[in-house]
């Protein structure tokens, strides 16, 4: 297993975010004591507005809705729809599924697709909120609004079990996004009392606080896996 030390950082403020050299460092690679994302830059070629409007008519979903789906196998099928981009989109995003997901024991592997007037800004992930659970999660969103991250220091409180999952966060905190396509894992956030005082006696930041973005007025996919420890 590589060390956190051979994964560069990003520069200036944002040093809580590892940029990695491969997707399996995405997977494996752990976290610094001062970092609580690891990203893969991948750059997405092909149409990927295109997949994901078939995939939603293909699925049947209206414009206001969201389907969720298992991850294998479904953009192997009936692709001859697709224009020679739309194609090439589907096989990208078909490969990048499958080397995140390779031989690792995962859970609940799924593909997500989002009409474009879908909103559910009453929904938790809008807010801060710090996922509880106890691996790693890995996420690729492809079309729609990017996740928002955060800055570890402009997170005020994590409300570690309370039933809504939100955080604290100050007024107009320092946010990141990353770019469509791009691959990221974020730290574990589901950790016993115990654990939280290693963590705080050896200066390893918490989990990563973070939010969706606001509809685009556009149709979305995102593909997410939890890994274990």
């Amino acid at each position: 297993m590589k060390e956190a030390a051979s994964i560069e950082k990003l520069s200036g403020e944002w040093r809580q975010v590892q940029i990695a050299s491969s997707i399996e460092d995405v997977k494996r690679a752990p976290f610094a004591l001062d970092s609580n994302v690891i990203v893969f830059r991948n750059k997405l070629e092909g149409d990927y507005d295109e997949l994901t409007q078939y995939l939603l008519d293909r699925l049947n979903v209206q414009e206001e809705g969201s389907v969720t789906f298992s991850a294998r196998g479904i953009l192997k099928d009936d692709l001859g729809a697709l224009s020679e981009e739309g194609q090439k989109a589907a096989l990208g995003f078909f490969n990048s599924t499958e080397d995140i997901l390779g031989q690792v024991r995962s859970m609940g592997a799924r593909i997500t697709v989002q009409g474009a007037q879908y909103d559910a800004r009453d929904s938790n992930d809008y807010y801060w909120h710090t996922d509880g659970r106890d691996g790693r999660r890995i996420i690729q969103r492809v079309t729609g609004g990017m996740t928002e991250i955060a800055h570890v220091d402009d997170v005020l409180e994590i409300r570690r079990g309370a039933y809504d999952g939100r955080s604290d966060v100050i007024d107009n905190p320092r946010i990141l996004t990353f770019n469509l396509g791009d691959i990221f894992a974020n730290k574990a956030g589901q950790i016993g009392l115990i654990q939280q005082m290693k963590d705080r006696y050896v200066g390893r930041i918490d989990a990563v606080t973070h939010r969706k973005a606001e509809p685009t007025g556009k149709p979305g996919m995102i593909f997410t896996v939890d890994l274990p420890k």
